[in-house]
């Protein structure tokens, strides 16, 4: 079944139920949602099934429009956001080979040499007329994309009808069994791998969703939260600690059940200051976007770990380089399967991220032990700071240019509010013995780095940590995550 349909029989059903809610007490109930979808999907039909095309706009209930009408119609929409250097743009939107960008005035401009469609006047972009037929294509076949990529090198993951509907139907079993009317809030961009999973999971079991999300300020979030009472909230880590910093959200007042912190890295400073306030756990999402999440703590599982992964619906490993498991203890490469992965990928580099038994593999590393799982860093060579991703490569490259250095590591830190800041571990030459100089030139090195890639902790070390066979880096086992876990 089209996906779309699941969204159109809650309309037929409760038509007066709320589906889009923002500002105060806007909404939109599952009628006009279905009336607006339709109209989107009748000019949609005018790209064959199967073509990609992009949606460039701000976060609003036009672009949700435009991705249920795609999915409608069997056109693939490509999220993208225009919130990166030009050039890393255009690679992304060569990657899926765009045949439209549907946009809005304030993105517009910034797209010139594409075939662009604005939609800002949703009235005079898409008409009255709707049409009420439904793509019937292979239910396992992509029909929603997404884009990412770090370094500059773009990639994206496709998903499916099948893939939506088993994370919204999964989701919906372990966190609503038999409520009606959740209000559901991703405090992400709605381009985000995130926020697609969140859409169907409210939309296809009739919930409401808040489509206000950028630009985050902590009142705006707060103000959702109360007047929208909201069930369920899913941000990053900055946006928990700064409701807490601020005290935006009374403790005294409407608090969701249910609260996901995802993307960053969450420290358990962050989560037991939030479960001390609000008497409500921080629970850790990972691997949203390429799965819709795997895993779900209990009440009584520890701050710091991640729990177990849903029983008779996701198969977990956790692999070593050579895709071999690890045993109890030992840090790996998560890799998963589920019914609710992504169903293909896309690359300039042509590799993949699926092995031949269909498990995905991600770049988070985790550790097992007792049955529960512990983060334990990333894999890969970014992370997050302020919600931006932070080249690891472009910071090392600059530290070992100082005099006096021999090798550097940039690794996530968490300062006093639990949020990750970079550190940098330097291996001095041999009888350098001025310290304090090299420090006082990575702290100084606002001509190179942007303000949130900037150095702000050093620590001296003898050795970088290598694997013994291939002397590639591990530049997890500086993560302050990794540590975490070693000492327990």
């Amino acid at each position: 079944m089209n996906i779309v349909e699941l969204i159109s029989a809650h309309a037929d059903a409760t038509p007066d139920a709320k589906a889009l809610v923002y500002g105060t007490d806007s909404y939109i109930t599952y009628k006009q949602l279905m009336h607006n979808v339709r109209r989107a999907a009748n000019q949609l039909r005018r790209h064959r099934p199967g073509t990609h095309v992009g949606i460039v706009m701000r976060d609003t209930v036009e672009q949700v429009y435009l991705r249920l009408a795609s999915m409608q119609v069997g056109v693939i929409a490509v999220p993208l956001t225009s919130r990166v250097p030009k050039p890393e743009f255009d690679k992304r939107a060569k990657l899926f080979e765009l045949d439209t960008i549907y946009t809005d005035a304030e993105y517009s401009e910034h797209l010139s040499g594409y075939n662009v469609t604005r939609v800002d006047n949703f009235d005079l972009a898409f008409g009255a007329e709707e049409y009420h037929g439904y793509h019937s294509s292979d239910h396992d076949r992509m029909c929603m994309a997404w884009s990412g990529g770090t370094n500059g090198t773009p990639s994206g993951l496709y998903y499916s009808h099948a893939s939506m509907k088993a994370s919204a139907d999964n989701s919906n079993r372990r966190w609503n069994p038999n409520s009606k009317n959740e209000v559901f809030y991703p405090v992400v961009p709605q381009f985000s791998g995130a926020f697609i999973f969140y859409l169907f999971i409210a939309l296809t079991h009739g919930h409401a969703l808040v489509t206000e999300v950028q630009p985050f300020t902590p009142v705006l979030v707060a103000n959702n939260v109360v007047n929208h009472q909201v069930s369920h909230i899913m941000g990053t880590a900055p946006v928990f600690s700064t409701i807490l910093r601020r005290g935006t959200l009374p403790r005294d007042g409407h608090v969701p059940r249910r609260c996901y912190a995802s993307g960053d890295s969450v420290s358990v400073q962050i989560q037991k200051q939030w479960q001390d306030h609000y008497g409500t756990k921080l629970y850790v999402m990972l691997a949203a976007s390429q799965t819709g999440g795997f895993c779900e703590q209990s009440e009584n599982d520890p701050l710091d770990s991640i729990g177990t992964p849903w029983p008779e619906f996701t198969e977990v490993r956790l692999c070593d380089d050579n895709g071999n498991d690890v045993p109890d203890g030992e840090v790996g490469q998560l890799w998963i399967r589920n019914p609710s992965c992504a169903v293909g990928d896309v690359s300039v580099e042509g590799h993949t991220s699926f092995d031949s038994k269909g498990y995905i593999t991600t770049r988070d590393m985790l550790m097992r032990r007792n049955g529960l799982y512990y983060m334990a860093g990333r894999k890969d060579d970014t992370f997050k700071v302020n919600g931006q991703f932070v080249s690891v490569l472009k910071i090392e490259d600059h530290v070992r240019e100082i005099p006096g250095v021999f090798d550097a590591v940039a690794v996530p830190d968490f300062d006093l509010q639990g949020l990750p800041r970079v550190k940098v571990y330097i291996v001095p030459e041999p009888e350098h013995a001025d310290a304090e100089q090299i420090k006082n030139q990575v702290y100084h090195m606002s001509d190179y780095l942007l303000s949130h890639e900037r150095p702000r902790s050093v620590e001296f070390i003898d050795e970088v940590p290598r694997h013994p066979g291939s002397m590639k880096l591990q530049r997890f086992r500086l993560h302050p995550l990794y540590k975490q876990v070693q000492s327990a």
